[in-house]
């Protein structure tokens, strides 16, 4: 009887210090495939979005993800930060209510359902040249024929590919211009934080 309890001791020491400690359990997986973050996907998503003319199908995004929308909005807001302007809460708020709002206007208009986070997914990895935008902005005057030059060709360039993504997942390859003209709102809405 006196082996039971050692025993029990030698366990509850060993999960005790498997808790606390940094080793963790044997079996345990990494937190960050826990979490089901991969920076790998993260780039292989990004890359779709900086390549706007490469065929593009559903698996090129793969599982929908709001980790790198989440990213590329801190980047946006840490940029616009380095200007002066703490702009997180309009990033995040126009975010949110862009997304809720194309996603209700995307569902109403096709056949196909689309998820929520498919639509926040889409919509936030194809901001990335919006940040891009808000980077080259830094360097110029807002004012300026190159910056508006730079704004208008980062703001079709994010529309474009939203556009082809949303038509491709819920084919509607009828109605481009009825899917791009919400897209193309709420990405000038970014735009217009980016340069001025």
């Amino acid at each position: 009887m006196n082996t039971q309890y050692e025993y029990n001791d030698r366990v509850t020491f060993a999960s005790i210090k498997a808790a606390f400690g940094t080793g963790g359990y044997d079996d345990e997986p990494p937190l960050l495939e826990e979490l089901e973050i991969s920076f790998s996907d993260i780039k292989k998503k990004a890359l779709v979005v900086l390549y706007p003319f490469r065929k593009y199908d559903n698996e090129n995004m793969g599982n929908p993800d709001l980790v790198g929308p989440l990213i590329f909005c801190l980047i946006f807001g840490s940029i616009l930060l380095l200007r002066g302007k703490v702009n997180f809460g309009y990033i995040y708020g126009v975010a949110s209510l862009g997304s809720i709002g194309v996603h209700l206007i995307l569902n109403l208009m096709s056949e196909a359902h689309l998820e929520p986070s498919n639509t926040g997914s889409i919509l936030g990895y194809c901001l990335l040249p919006i940040v891009v935008l808000s980077a080259i902005s830094t360097f110029l005057n807002p004012s300026g024929t190159v910056a508006k030059m730079c704004c208008g060709i980062c703001l079709v360039w994010s529309t474009i590919t939203a556009t082809r993504m949303f038509i491709t997942s819920l084919s509607m390859k009828d109605q481009i211009i009825l899917v791009a003209y919400p897209i193309l709102l709420l990405y000038s809405c970014f735009a217009l934080m980016a340069l001025y």
